[in-house]
């Protein structure tokens, strides 16, 4: 729904009394954005009062915030609900940047950020070393042959016999060593790879852990994703985007596709009610049906068990009773001039049907007398 609203943004009651309220919000250990009204603790739609943090329903509830206002004379409240300021005695919702740190808190404290996730760091276990190898060493055999004792046949010198065994059986050790260490060159070598490996990964998680893992996305930021909101990025359609400036883009032919989005506040002037205004609002003056709330009047439960409050006010607001504002006229002035595109109104009054705006541009989104 678009809302015609255009908060004040000059309200002279801040006075900076809202700090007391902002150091309610950030300072509560529990949530303080649900907390119920001080007088009839209802927790569904309440008020947190900037002069002294005090939290009362509003005018759709049972109005303890507007009694809370009459008598502390305390005029500036911000609603838990969707974080907009009311004064009271500008009888406005208000903007103004010295508002900024309470509405952060109240943003804060109703969608609290996710820490970030922080791994704990790998301590890196280093890979075992390979026990050496010891070959056993063969003793050399002992000579068991003797002398011959014979004086005509001689045997060769024992000595050399000894010597060349010793010979052959070291080489042969030294051959066997040989084998040995080219098998174990062999084991190593992949041992050695998985641990410049293990290496490279510590190393990487490293890298990781250094960088801080981002928060994960709010809704907000979900819901503005791909949208630049800087002017450099974005191709300036209306060059002077004032009141001003749009009323020469449209006589100069500029816009040749108008669609006009309407709401409650361009029938005002014609004397039927918006519905949240406090004071003059629609559900702010229906006391006089005895209702258990003011929003019963359309609820279809309600309607069945007691039908005459809401016919009471279609009488009131039937078609014949009232006449188009200017508003009206100007969307049927852009019809005729060829570019309006489409009006889409969430009235149900028919003004724009009356002033003439044909039907098949005209989207009625919540309904009408007229159908």
């Amino acid at each position: 729904m678009v809302y015609a609203v255009e908060p004040r943004r000059d309200c002279p009651h801040l006075a900076g009394a809202f700090k007391i309220a902002t150091s309610l919000i950030t300072e509560s250990k529990t949530p303080y954005t649900s907390s119920p009204c001080q007088t009839c603790q209802d927790p569904t739609e309440n008020w947190l009062c900037l002069d002294c943090g005090t939290v009362n329903c509003s005018v759709f509830v049972n109005q303890h915030a507007k009694e809370h206002y009459t008598s502390t004379q305390h005029p500036v409240v911000v609603s838990f609900s969707d974080g907009s300021v009311w004064c009271y005695l500008c009888d406005s919702y208000i903007q103004h940047p010295s508002l900024t740190p309470l509405l952060q808190a109240l943003q804060n404290a109703k969608f609290p950020p996710a820490p970030a996730q922080q791994q704990p760091p790998q301590v890196h276990q280093p890979a075992p070393i390979p026990a050496p190898v010891v070959s056993p060493v063969t003793p050399p055999k002992k000579d068991t042959s003797t002398q011959s004792t014979s004086t005509s046949v001689t045997s060769p010198p024992p000595s050399d016999e000894k010597d060349e065994g010793k010979e052959e059986h070291v080489e042969a050790e030294k051959e066997k060593e040989k084998e040995r260490e080219k098998g174990e060159d062999k084991e190593e070598k992949p041992k050695e790879k998985e641990v410049e490996k293990e290496k490279e990964k510590d190393k990487g998680k490293e890298k990781d852990e250094s960088v801080p893992t981002p928060p994960p996305e709010t809704f907000l930021e979900k819901l503005f994703k791909g949208i630049s909101l800087s002017p450099s990025k974005r191709e300036k359609v209306i060059p002077d985007l004032t009141l001003e400036g749009v009323a020469q883009g449209i006589k100069e032919g500029k816009f040749k596709k108008i669609m006009v989005m309407t709401g409650a506040g361009i029938s005002v002037a014609a004397g039927i009610p918006d519905f949240r205004t406090p004071g003059t609002g629609l559900y702010d003056n229906l006391q006089k049906y005895n209702l258990p709330r003011p929003t019963a009047v359309f609820e279809i439960d309600y309607f069945k068990t007691n039908p005459k409050p809401f016919y009471l006010l279609a009488k009131e607001l039937y078609p014949g009773n009232f006449d188009p504002t200017h508003v009206h006229y100007f969307i049927k002035l852009l019809h005729d001039k060829g570019v309006l595109l489409r009006n889409f109104t969430q009235n149900i009054d028919t003004l724009e049907r009356v002033a003439g705006v044909p039907a098949e541009v005209l989207v009625e989104a919540h309904g009408s007398f007229g159908e």
